[in-house]
């Protein structure tokens, strides 16, 4: 069922861009001879109004194949007995109208993503980038930063979401000072604060959790912890440590540090069932944390806006993550993934014993993010995306003709090779994941 879910999610996506390309070839007059729902062998097809519509075997995708899209030379379309009205075929069309189609199944792509993450956020609320709560003993109570501020830009880099924040610290060295660029409350005045990491010693669990959804999610477990035999797991919701509620946070911090090593009896939701483990804290160093918490926000209006920037804040993390790739500043292996990885965590989501309102929140999100970042890459200038088209139409536009076959072949060929390189490298990652390597 978590395999079908993922594949299904994943197939909604393409068909919506599919139904982006036809909608808008249709309304600007190319002509269509095809559109399929999935890929493969055609299971059923029927012609409407001169357009083939099919459902084919495997129920992954969708196509839209419009007429002279293979893009004959001009000798070769004369040569041929044409029974398209050659005005409505795909190169006979205006530049301006067939970029308007190239583009559109990635614009589709992305509405739809702003529009998951509206209905989200209409629903759940949504973090924004003004300080709803300091940390004790943290970076950002000592800087001075307090409740109300809000913060509008990371060393120089523009904060409009909380994604923003984190795209800009997460990949920072936990050793590094962050100058930030606030708005007092109140006043709108701009200062620059500086968060300072002081390396301290204490006990602790050894783990790292995320707080970005409702509960506190083990995301990393240190192999130091419980004295080098961890016994807490990644996915665990904290709950608790000896009666104290994880939600108290300094409480529960002093409750681990008074332990001084000792057995302490954890709290957490693993697989949806509540367990008790026994364990012992580890003295460990540490640079205190930022201690940020963000405001959350609501309304419908607010939440409209906060879409837009959100999706917008989605596709300048995958810059940065890509660039940073090719820098050689990011792992490719831990952080690039493909149809088997997407599909893999879908299904996890699918079948973790969890409330139903939490994982229709993941699985919109994760369809809002994917929907986001693939009409990003669907425009990257690499064959045979759209992005590639849409570049030699520039071209076309620049020399007053269209390059020549064996050039687009050449073009083709060698995007093709890179593509299916990254492709496989992709799936050699997914595969290395799935099997814990």
């Amino acid at each position: 069922m978590g395999i079908l879910a993922g594949i299904l999610l994943l197939s909604v996506i393409m068909i919506l861009h599919e139904i982006g390309h036809f909608a808008t070839g249709r309304k600007l007059g190319f002509k269509v001879e095809e559109f399929s729902l999935f890929m493969g062998p055609r299971l059923l097809s029927r012609e409407v109004n001169g357009i083939r519509y099919s459902l084919k075997l495997f129920p992954i995708g969708a196509s839209c194949r419009f007429a002279g899209e293979e893009g004959e030379e001009e000798e070769d379309r004369e040569a041929k007995d044409l029974t398209v009205n050659r005005g409505a075929r795909f190169f006979d069309r205006p530049r301006w109208a067939r970029a308007i189609v190239l583009t559109a199944g990635a614009a589709m792509n992305y509405l739809s993503g702003v529009l998951v993450f509206f209905v989200l956020f209409v629903w759940f609320g949504f973090a924004t980038n003004t300080v709803g709560l300091i940390g004790t003993g943290s970076q950002a109570e000592a800087a001075g930063l307090g409740a109300g501020d809000r913060i509008v830009a990371v060393d120089g880099a523009r904060v409009g979401t909380q994604l923003d924040f984190v795209s800009q610290v997460m990949f920072l060295p936990p050793e590094k000072t962050v100058s930030l660029t606030v708005e007092g409350a109140g006043t709108g005045e701009r200062r620059e604060v500086v968060l300072t990491p002081v390396k301290a010693s204490t006990y602790r669990l050894g783990v790292t959790v995320d707080l970005s959804g409702e509960q506190p999610v083990i995301m990393e477990v240190d192999p130091a912890s419980n004295s080098g035999n961890p016994v807490l797991i990644k996915g665990d919701v904290l709950v608790s440590v000896n009666g104290v509620s994880y939600e108290q946070t300094d409480a529960f911090a002093a409750e681990v540090e008074s332990s001084q090593g000792a057995e302490v009896t954890v709290q957490v939701v693993r697989d949806g069932v509540a367990a008790d483990i026994q364990m012992r804290p580890v003295r460990m160093e540490y640079y205190n944390p930022q201690g940020i918490q963000f405001e959350a926000g609501s309304g419908v209006g607010r939440s409209a806006v906060e879409a837009f920037r959100y999706s917008w804040s989605i596709v300048r993390f995958t810059v940065k993550g890509i660039s940073m790739m090719i820098a050689g500043q990011l792992s490719a292996r831990d952080n690039l993934s493909g149809p088997i990885g997407i599909v893999s965590m879908i299904g996890d989501v699918v079948e973790t014993e969890q409330p139903l309102a939490d994982k229709v929140y993941s699985l919109l999100s994760m369809f809002g993010l994917i929907s986001v970042n693939l009409a990003f890459m669907n425009l990257l200038p690499i064959p045979p995306l759209d992005g590639n088209h849409l570049l030699l139409t520039g071209i076309e536009a620049i020399r007053g003709k269209r390059l020549s076959s064996r050039v687009q072949t050449a073009i083709s060929l060698v995007g093709f090779a890179l593509l299916i390189g990254l492709a496989v490298l992709v799936v050699v990652f997914d595969v290395m994941r799935l099997t814990g390597r």
